[in-house]
């Protein structure tokens, strides 16, 4: 049972992100996020 709400969530998850890219080129603006998230990730503990 775990296991498959996991997968909903992750499916859920993937749907809202895809949304959101598409709400983002309609009004023509970037994803702001992607080198934030790099920064964030190559920083140490």
């Amino acid at each position: 049972m775990e296991i498959k709400l996991t997968n909903l969530a992750r499916a859920s998850l993937e749907e809202l992100l895809t949304d959101y890219r598409d709400f983002l080129r309609s009004g023509g603006l970037r994803e702001a996020m992607g080198r934030a998230r790099r920064n964030y990730r190559a920083s140490p503990p």
